[in-house]
């Protein structure tokens, strides 16, 4: 496939799991001929065959196991020489002129580090710290986050920041990495007139236990997270203060019989273990709990 002269200086990079239903949609998104890595994580559903035979000329990283969303990242990442890269959710699917407006933006404003898309057709979770652009404007917008299902980010930059962290095997690291970049003094914005359609949470079929430890990960990340960037004063009071939170929550559920009671509890669970363990849990977590998870898949497709 000939690549077209527009988006020479650019590399997709997708990270997929189990997300055969929705890959094919994402990768006809993109404009003709733009450079595009692949690394499926252990995928059980014929996702990597899926890839070979609907886009040939993608670049492909098939891992025999689960490394989690940043790591898997980082793999295509450290084989990717374009000064720009687009990490892309394998169900988002971009309308015609995002990928042109925000490449416009990286290549006109230099102390631009990431843009991100200006409106979604959908969003899950608190979007307190998402803007979304009126009709009309032309100007990127600053912000302090960017949601990592598609963000176009100058390779210097992420190369100088350390790419994404790999303590994190799923959740936070687009908040992490945003703060790292802004506390290395570069800019993040939102580009104007483009929208990415995001499916949310449909790459990955859903079972009890994946959920189990979707929550479990997003416990034990925030955690992480929120510990990161204290010193050694304060991160113990900060540790207490997410675990309260928690609990709180857990309490309120009970007494109210909430079906989402296990969901804080396997949250809890997450953060006592990051409380036990800190980051050296990585490792055992990618290695264990991830391969877990891929094992209930793969017995649940059979």
């Amino acid at each position: 496939m000939t690549i077209c002269e527009s988006y020479l200086d650019i590399t997709v990079s997708i990270v997929s799991y189990n997300s055969r239903n929705v890959l094919g949609e994402c990768l006809d998104s993109l404009p003709d001929g733009v450079r595009v890595r692949i690394f499926d994580n252990a995928s059980s559903d014929g996702t990597a065959e899926f890839i070979k035979k609907h886009s040939p000329h993608v670049e492909l990283i098939a891992s025999d196991r689960n490394l989690g969303f940043g790591r898997g990242h980082n793999a295509n990442l450290e084989r990717i020489t374009t000064p720009f890269v687009l990490v892309l959710n394998p169900d988002c699917f971009l309308n015609s002129n995002a990928m042109t407006e925000m490449v416009r933006i990286l290549r006109t404003y230099p102390d631009v580090a990431i843009v991100g898309p200006g409106a979604e057709g959908s969003m899950s979770g608190d979007e307190s710290s998402y803007r979304r652009y009126a009709s009309g404007e032309v100007n990127p917008h600053h912000v302090e986050q960017l949601s990592g299902h598609c963000m176009l980010i100058r390779m210097s930059a992420f190369e100088a920041i350390g790419f994404f962290d790999p303590n994190l095997f799923l959740f936070y690291e687009d908040t992490d990495l945003c703060t790292k970049t802004r506390l290395a003094g570069h800019l993040l914005v939102l580009a104007p007139n483009t929208e990415v359609r995001h499916l949310i949470g449909e790459s990955t079929p859903t079972s009890k236990s994946t959920t189990r430890l979707r929550d479990y990960h997003l416990g034990w990340s925030e955690a992480y997270y929120r510990c990161k960037y204290r010193n050694d004063a304060t991160r113990t009071a900060e540790l207490f203060r997410t675990a309260l939170r928690h609990v709180r929550k857990a309490t309120v559920r009970l007494l109210r019989l909430s079906p989402k009671l296990m969901e804080s509890l396997y949250r809890i669970h997450g953060i006592i273990d990051y409380a036990l363990s800190g980051p050296a849990a990585s490792s055992t977590m990618i290695s264990g709990v991830s391969e877990q998870a891929h094992e209930s898949e793969t017995h649940r497709a059979a």
